[in-house]
């Protein structure tokens, strides 16, 4: 049994597989919390299996496809005769998306790091105060346990809604500000919705609040309190898939080779470099890669 890929829509699920049953190729299809996974039963119908499943997805008018629906549905009905969750599934199918294919989550986190960064650029006044509000300690103030006595715990995960300013304390342009915000905002938004969509908002939500605070804590003790980004959170979430995807082949969600390769090599480039939180970078992978690999192994069994 091989994985096709996913849907999302159940509407377009369910004609996905009215088409692929109408072709004769033996399939299965899945629901978890963000859609369909759609599996190809024999391994001799691969190829046909997933140039069909190619095709329905490159073809952005699926109305031919309604054809299909019938013997979908009459197949659904007789492969859970018992559950209910036919007649479940046929009533959420008239929706467009459902709801689960949202990802609040990924878009406070960007909006959040995005308008801090864009606050400080335009008024370079600020950035000491953010920094003195959101640093692991305030300034002047290296002692981590400040944080608990004050009752100021979201330090511990503040640092990472921080970026680099683009203009230098003289006034010059900072190259790497733009640089830093851009790399981890763009990693964020490639990755968390994979997980956001899969699990759902709760589990990112706690996914990366102990990814952020396991990073934070690795860089205060390697570095001390003055550093920031979200680079050892999206570190962590890279972890995470790289490892779930290889402990439960049905997860669904795989990443490519060369991007575990390229952030590896980028996090190896960076320990050689001066001014960057590596202590984070490295905590975040490996909070990340032991939660997806305890959670791969869990699910497998």
């Amino acid at each position: 049994m091989r994985l096709l890929g996913r849907i999302n829509d159940d509407n377009e699920a369910l004609m996905a597989q009215g088409f692929l049953l109408s072709r004769r190729i033996s399939c299965q299809f899945e629901q978890d919390r963000s859609g369909w996974e759609f599996w190809a039963l024999d391994e001799n119908q691969l190829p046909e299996a997933r140039g069909l499943f190619q095709q329905f997805l490159a073809d952005a008018d699926k109305a031919p496809y309604a054809e299909f629906l019938p013997q979908a549905r009459a197949a659904f009905r007789q492969a859970r005769p018992a559950s209910g969750l036919a007649e479940t599934q046929l009533k959420k199918s008239r929706g467009a998306l459902t709801a689960s294919n949202s990802t609040p989550l990924t878009w406070l986190i960007l909006t959040v790091c995005v308008g801090l960064w864009l606050l400080q650029t335009l008024i370079p006044a600020t950035f000491p105060y953010l920094c003195d509000a959101l640093q692991i300690t305030p300034l002047g103030d290296a002692g981590l346990g400040a944080i608990f006595e004050r009752g100021q715990i979201w330090r511990l995960f503040t640092p990472a809604l921080l970026h680099m300013p683009v203009f230098s304390s003289g006034g010059g342009f900072n190259f790497m500000g733009l640089l830093h915000i851009g790399f981890n905002m763009l990693w964020v938004y490639d990755l968390a919705p994979l997980i956001e969509r899969k699990h759902g908002t709760g589990y990112l939500l706690a996914l990366m609040l102990t990814i952020g605070v396991a990073s934070n804590l690795t860089q205060y003790f390697w570095a001390g309190p003055n550093f920031l980004g979200f680079s050892g959170v999206v570190y962590g979430l890279l972890g995470f898939l790289w490892l779930r995807g290889k402990t439960d082949p049905r997860y669904g969600v795989l990443l490519n080779p060369g991007v575990v390769s390229f952030m590896l090599i980028w996090l190896g480039v960076c320990v050689l470099m001066t001014g960057v939180a590596n202590g984070a970078h490295i905590g975040g992978l490996l909070i990340g890669a032991a939660w997806g690999y305890a959670s791969g192994a869990c699910r497998r069994r």
